[in-house]
């Protein structure tokens, strides 16, 4: 979304959009997340104010509560893996730490 925090969040409100801001990527451009019903009825209020929307050709909002449920299967499989292991003994470095990871 073209817009700032505050405004997009204001024109969200006052629509009864019930999507989240996902993620702020500059003071002029923020992402909204959600159900697919809800994000389009967000859309469409913000549009109408002229602002503008980029939609994204995901399948869930990746960045929002929808998925919580998916989370604590994906850290029991996060858990279970060895990096070294995974990819036959090349080094896996960490894109967070910039570190070999160990496993």
């Amino acid at each position: 979304v073209r817009g700032g925090i505050e405004e997009v969040q204001a024109v969200l409100g006052s629509a009864g959009a019930e999507v989240e801001i996902a993620a702020v990527n500059s003071p002029t451009s923020v992402v909204i997340s959600g159900f697919k019903d809800k994000v389009l009825a967000g859309i469409a209020a913000l549009e109408a104010r002229s602002i503008k929307v980029t939609k994204l050709g995901t399948t869930h909002g990746f960045h929002s509560a929808q998925i919580q449920p998916a989370m604590v299967h994906l850290q029991k499989v996060a858990d279970a893996l060895n990096p070294g292991q995974a990819t036959g003994g090349i080094a896996v470095v960490s894109t967070a730490t910039g570190k070999v990871m160990s496993g």
